[in-house]
């Protein structure tokens, strides 16, 4: 996850500014991730080696459109992801008045603590 930028930034303007897609534009992208893995996104980015976009217009194929709807499936569980950390921490529910630099840091905190927890409960029985 990145926090770099504010939430009015555009997603592909966002994405543009993060050490992944850094390491993307700089790297075989065979280098950067690992084998299995793709970047699921919508068409605002640019399709191209592991990032893949829906295809887009009307009258798609079978295969076109089966690809637009795992595809959308994957990005749906990112989504449920930050809606689960926002019910974990109300926090993130209200407008945080804080600079963009201390308001990142709160999610990053958040991401981490939440994946602390579940590292956690692996252990509890």
């Amino acid at each position: 996850m990145s926090a770099i930028n504010a939430g009015s930034t555009h997603d592909s303007t966002a994405f543009q500014s993060t050490y992944l897609y850094r390491k993307l534009q700089e790297t075989h992208e065979t280098d950067c991730l690992p084998d299995w893995a793709c970047i699921a996104s919508d068409d605002a980015y640019e399709s191209g080696g592991r990032v893949l976009i829906p295809y887009g217009g009307c009258g798609l194929d079978s295969v076109q459109d089966s690809f637009n709807f795992y595809l959308s499936s994957c990005r749906i569980i990112v989504e449920q992801t930050f809606g689960i950390l926002v019910k974990r921490f109300g926090l993130l529910l209200s407008l945080m008045r804080f600079r963009v630099r201390k308001a990142a840091l709160i999610v990053i905190v958040c991401c981490r603590l939440h994946n602390f927890i579940l590292d956690s409960e692996k252990y509890v029985e």
